[in-house]
């Protein structure tokens, strides 16, 4: 029996507001003295999207992207069918014994006047 599957033989239903969770982002790591981007970005990061108050964040664990990412560092989700968001963080968080919640705004395309 698989982890979707129900002992009836019937999968689960998963709530259509969990489908489009990554399990892995990209990150463009942004350093803010230099005032440029890291030439490559870092590629399957594991991570958990929040969406709280009209806030989302992402909880990245910064041992793997080596540190926490930095305000204006874009974090690249892409949902099943490869469309790519991109977010930007405006606050980055800290936590000393786990992951670091980067508090993200959605980047908007440049407006074509």
């Amino acid at each position: 029996m698989t982890a979707t599957e129900t002992e009836a033989g019937q999968e689960e239903k998963v709530p259509e507001k969990y489908k489009s969770i990554p399990e892995k982002v990209t990150i463009r790591r942004y350093f803010p003295k230099e005032m440029k981007f890291l030439p490559k970005p870092i590629e399957n990061v594991q991570s958990k999207k929040l969406e709280k108050d009209g806030v989302t964040r992402f909880n990245i664990d910064g041992a793997l992207v080596g540190g926490v990412p930095a305000v204006g560092s874009e974090i690249i989700e892409k949902d099943k069918d490869g469309k790519e968001t991109v977010w930007v963080v405006t606050k980055a968080g800290t936590n000393m014994n786990g992951p670091h919640s980067c508090v993200v705004s959605k980047k908007e395309d440049p407006k074509k006047d």
